[in-house]
């Protein structure tokens, strides 16, 4: 009940499902936990084909803007690092390197290896690479990742469910632990200032 209120496949929902994905593009973590919870929340095949599409859409925009603002600041961050010496003598060869391997990085980094997502994409956009490769490895890199997440949520809804329900009952009990030593620990300073008062 209360996964389907917070992760259902409601417009709303689905809004902040594409909102929190594209923010994913710039470095901002959790799209991962919303696509799987949105597919865990979808009860019919067509719900999760459209929290798929809703994913790998937003994945998709948001890598490419992410590559388009590195892109624009890309002249004035080199020219403020051409300062530095290790800058001016490594970076042919870390360009030469990177463009080498840009596809295998881009592609394998947008569902394999998600930590280096958002670099990945930052380092395109900073060196300048050629747009159409820049899609050409993101495009079904972010399907891929649209469509598995789903699905895990999808197949292990209960496993979900359970994990969803475990991490609300540690968060409450937390929070009543938090409760329960600030209540004493008030009592105690009342209790010795009423002592104090007293004598």
């Amino acid at each position: 009940m209360i996964l389907s209120v917070l992760f259902g496949t409601t417009t709303t929902n689905l809004v902040v499902l594409f909102v929190v994905v594209f923010f994913c593009a710039f470095g901002v973590p959790g799209g991962v936990i919303w696509l799987v919870a949105t597919g865990a929340a979808a009860n019919t095949p067509s719900e999760l084909a459209v929290v798929m599409l809703v994913g790998s859409s937003a994945a998709i925009l948001g890598d490419f803007s992410a590559y388009m603002l590195a892109r624009k600041f890309s002249l004035r961050l080199q020219r403020w690092l051409e300062r530095f010496r290790f800058y001016r003598k490594n970076e042919p060869r870390v360009k030469s390197g990177f463009e080498k391997s840009e596809f295998f990085i881009l592609f394998f980094s947008r569902f394999l290896i998600q930590s280096l997502c958002a670099a990945a994409t930052y380092v395109s956009g900073f060196l300048r690479l050629k747009k159409r490769k820049f899609l050409a490895a993101i495009v079904p890199g972010e399907i891929i990742y649209g469509c598995a997440f789903s699905l895990l949520g999808f197949f292990f809804e209960e496993t979900w469910k359970d994990y969803t329900t475990l991490i609300g009952d540690i968060v409450t009990l937390l929070f009543l632990a938090v409760v329960v030593f600030f209540l004493i620990r008030w009592a105690v300073r009342y209790y010795k200032l009423s002592h104090k008062a007293k004598g």
